[in-house]
């Protein structure tokens, strides 16, 4: 696993604590669409997709970064799941959001935990088996107060609820590092 070091702006190897956190937020990050889900003591007790409208400028990632903020407040967070997409595909305002969800974790000395499209693929694809359909049969079976975001995804096949299942699939990756 790899954490974000701001000084050099890339990726580097992270060794975790020794104990898990109590309280994680997964984030999936989008300049459109963000994902959110929160397990606290291993119960997943808060999930939903927000959407940000409009062109991307300095208020709208104020106002992102202001929501993940009061998220952080509101339950306690002990740390940050954070899934980003791959670098060479990463706009300009995903890298500023990025930034500002990093400097917002080290204001509130809360670690941050980041997970690409790679790290998710490893651990839920199956032969046959379309990666985002095996990731969110992966999550129903752990979390089954998913089904309802599963059925209106398969339904709708929009990508709005996958932001869910990606945000709690970095919680699952951030859990398993204490897993023995």
């Amino acid at each position: 696993m790899k954490i974000y070091d701001d000084t050099t702006k890339t990726l580097k190897p992270f060794t975790p604590p020794m104990q898990p956190p109590q309280s994680i937020i997964g984030i999936s990050t989008g300049t459109k669409h963000l994902g959110i889900a929160i397990e606290k003591n291993g119960e997943l007790i808060e999930w939903k997709t927000c959407r940000f409208r409009g062109t991307w400028s300095p208020q709208k990632l104020h106002t992102i970064i202001r929501y993940i903020e009061k998220h952080l407040t509101e339950y306690s967070i002990h740390a940050i799941a954070l899934k980003i997409p791959k670098a060479n595909t990463q706009s300009s305002g995903l890298m500023e959001l990025k930034e500002a969800i990093v400097q917002l974790a080290k204001d509130s000395n809360t670690p941050v935990y980041t997970y690409t499209i790679r790290d998710l693929r490893s651990r839920y694809s199956v032969k046959g088996v379309s990666y985002r359909l095996a990731l969110m049969y992966a999550l129903c079976d752990a979390k089954p107060e998913l089904k309802r975001e599963f059925n209106r995804e398969v339904k709708y096949k929009s990508g709005y609820y996958f932001k869910i299942f990606e945000a709690a699939a970095c919680i699952e990756l951030c859990y398993r590092m204490w897993d023995l």
